[in-house]
This record gives structure tokens, C-alpha cells and sequence, in this order.
């Protein structure tokens, strides 16, 4: 996505990565949609995994459970601002 967004490969040596584990009461909700932050809203425990090139971030949700059907989310930010996102149903 972040490779798309910017019309040119991204080496891994160019980004910095975070993950972290939160309750789903913690969301930063001004930059997810109320779609996806009402399916979180379900779920005790959040996975947030972050890939983060200069002013752009790109970040994963999911809830930690084991179902199948488990939806995920993949959102681009620049500057607080969600430019695109994706919500993909069954893993990635």
C-alpha cells in the first residue's frame, strides 16, 4: 500500500516498525471508521502493528481472537489524516 501510494518501491532498511497490544477501549477514533471501530467495540484485546516511512504510517488492526471470520484493517496515514484504508475478512 505504502509502495502504491507512493508510485516507487520501499526498502524495509527505509521504515521503522512498531506492534503493540491494547483494549479496544483505547482506540484513537478520529482516524478509523465507525464501521470498523463498532466491529473493535466487540473485542477485548487490539493488534496494532505500524510501518512508518517519513510523514507516512501504514497500520494494521485486528482483535486478538482466533475466528475465521476475523476482519482486519489496513489504513495509510499522513499527518493524522487516513488517505485510504482497506478491511479484509479472514487474515491476511
Amino acid at each position: 500500500m505504502l509502495s502504491q501510494h507512493l508510485g516507487q518501491p520501499i526498502g524495509l532498511d527505509d521504515t521503522g516498525y512498531e506492534s503493540y497490544i491494547f483494549e479496544a477501549e483505547e482506540l484513537d477514533r478520529t482516524i478509523i471508521p465507525a464501521n470498523y471501530q463498532s466491529y473493535l467495540a466487540k473485542h477485548l484485546d487490539i493488534m496494532s502493528h505500524s510501518y512508518i516511512y517519513k510523514e507516512l504510517i501504514v497500520f494494521v488492526l485486528y482483535p486478538l481472537t482466533d475466528s475465521s471470520s476475523k476482519q482486519t484493517f489496513i489504513g495509510l496515514l499522513h499527518k493524522d489524516k487516513l488517505l485510504s484504508y482497506r478491511i479484509i475478512t479472514g487474515g491476511i
